[in-house]
Order: C-alpha cells, then structure tokens, then sequence
C-alpha cells in the first residue's frame, strides 16, 4: 500500500504542487484507441463513451478526459485523495476502490488509463482486471513521470537528482515498494502484457468465451538515459529467458525512446518548483515522519543542486527533461 492512502500524506500540497499533463496527450490516447476499432465507437460528438482513470489520486489527469467521452470514471484505494479531486465537469465521476478489483462492470470501459500510479499495483493482477473491465478492442494505457530528469545546462546536476531521489544517503530508503518498477521503465507491466504463457486471463467456467491476447503493446520512454535503469538490471548477460518471462530482446523490440517529452509540457521549472514538487511525493512524506527532528533533507538536496549550478536565485527558472514512460495496448477479446 503506498502512502498516498495514508491520513498523514497531505493530499492538498499533492494537488497544488505535482506536474501537470499535457491536453495534446489525452487527444493522442484517444485517436490510438480510435484507429484500433473495427466499427466507429465515437458518438455523433465524436466522444468516445466511457474512460476510466486508475488510481487517479487528486484527478490531475482524469480533468482532462471530460471532453473526449460521454462518462469519465476516476479510481482510487484512497477516499483521502478523492476528496482533494476537483468535480470540474458533469460527466466526471469518482469511485474509491483497488485497482486490482474495479468496481466496474465487466465490458463496461472503452480506455482504460493509469497515469503515474500503476507502480503501486500487483501487475499481473491488475492487467487482469483491466481486460475484464475494458471492452473487445479496449485501450490500456500506462504511463508516468519518473520523479527523475536531467538538466541540459547543468548535467553536474543530474547525479544529485538521481542519489536524492533514490539513493541510500537521500530518499531510497523511504521509498515505498514499487517505485523501482517505475524507475525500470514499467518492464513488469511489458512482462505480462508480452509473455506468450503469461495471458492475463482465459476461458473459465464463469466465462467460457474469454480469449484474451494484448496486441498492439508499445512502450515509448524519454530520454534515452531512462532507459539505463531497468538496462542495467534486464540487459546483457543477466537477461532471464523463458516462457513465464519474457526475452528482454522482445521487450527492448518494442520500445521506441523519444526524441521530445510526450505526456508532460513543463519543460522549465524554477528550483524552487522542484522543490514543492518532491515536498508532495510518498518518499519525502515517509522521510518527515520518520525523521520530525532531523534536517529538512529536501532542503539539503536543493541547496546541493543549487550550489553544483552555480545559482543563488531559488527562482531561476532551469531547463529539465523529465524522464517519462508510455505503454499502449489493445484487449483482444470476445465480449
């Protein structure tokens, strides 16, 4: 469970404070569902019917779904964060429930997203879930921002970035299980979305016509330093080749590294942005409950990266890439 459903996790300072998504990104999502039908689904308004976003949090990307669906449905485990979502259209809802047990019908979905959330979840088991609630040809969509990036005008920066955001000496060690699945680019969720034993479901006494296979499966990662993280661990000699785990060849076949950011439009921030950025992660909220009478380390980092660039304005707006990650598939399967 991450620390997000948890009552000391301020769910205010995560909306005011987090990054936003671009709105270009919600029209990419939807033309790639679109082109994945045999029949149109858009409605004479060109609105799809029904997308559910998955641990929505405080619905910083369920708020732009509204005007590319007749109904948009946002789930979280967290009632917590729920109650900090906006309700800025009639057709969003919000719907306080696991990710890995939709309260949704099955057949009920057209897209299915998860944006900077999916690395909380059993992924095995939510793939399950989401092709029992997405429809024949539905849309899974898995994507986030790493909470890591590099600085084109001060790569000295980059390695502070990285030991404070994961390292034993910043917030590794508070770091709640299954962020390292994020920082590996997802390749979990490309493990069950590729594996040729690993299908998320099949025909059962309870459905006999369920034939499941993923298709279409893409992974789009930026910028290519992402990519060394999960490299490092799957790549080369340690790669594990068998039938339950897929070859790390096939998983690489499928991943494109972008030359542009593609589901975020901050492209500057100040130091100080950054600094109220990490204040509202799950790392940084376990590091002051643990540590109440300890140095802000947050503080400290910033002064390091601050200090390794030569500024002494906290305001100085600074260029950043922010690592990010996409995976899109299709639900191949009889209603």
């Amino acid at each position: 469970m991450s620390t997000y459903t948890k009552d000391h996790f301020d769910a205010n300072n995560y909306e005011a404070n987090r990054l936003t998504y671009s709105p270009e990104f919600v029209k990419e999502l939807v033309e790639f569902h679109k082109k994945g039908q045999s029949t149109p689904q858009a409605d004479s308004s060109g609105k799809i019917d029904v997308g559910v976003d998955v641990a929505c949090g405080t619905g910083k990307f369920t708020t732009l779904m509204p005007p590319y669906f007749n109904q948009v449905i946002g789930t979280d485990l967290s009632q917590h964060m729920l109650d900090s979502a906006p309700k800025t259209a009639d057709n969003i809802k919000y719907i306080a429930c696991p990710a890995e047990a939709l309260a949704l019908e099955d057949n009920s979905a057209d897209i299915v997203t998860v944006a900077t959330g999916a690395h909380w979840f059993d992924s095995a088991k939510f793939v399950k879930e989401a092709c029992r609630v997405l429809r024949p040809n539905g849309t899974l969509a898995i994507f986030s921002y790493l909470g890591l990036a590099d600085f084109p005008k001060y790569p000295q920066v980059d390695a502070i970035l990285r030991e404070f955001a994961m390292g034993e000496e910043g917030l590794g060690p508070y770091s709640d299980n299954g962020l390292s699945n994020a920082h590996e680019l997802y390749y979990e969720y490309m493990v069950a979305l590729t594996s040729s034993q690993n299908r998320s479901c099949g025909p059962s006494e309870d459905n006999p016509n369920c034939c499941i296979c993923w298709v279409d499966v893409e992974r789009r990662a930026y910028p290519q330093a992402a990519m060394n993280i999960q490299n490092q661990r799957y790549g080369g000699s340690s790669t594990i080749k068998n039938d339950a785990h897929p070859a790390f060849e096939l998983i690489d076949s499928k991943t494109t590294v972008t030359d542009s950011s593609f589901i975020l439009d901050k492209k500057y921030i100040t130091w100080n942005g950054i600094k109220k950025l990490f204040s509202s992660s799950s790392p940084y909220a376990n590091y002051c409950k643990q540590n109440p009478d300890k140095p802000d380390i947050l503080e400290k980092y910033i002064k390091m990266m601050m200090d390794a660039a030569g500024s002494t304005d906290i305001n100085e707006v600074v260029e950043i890439k922010w690592w990010q990650v996409l995976i899109l598939a299709r639900c191949n399967k009889q209603a």
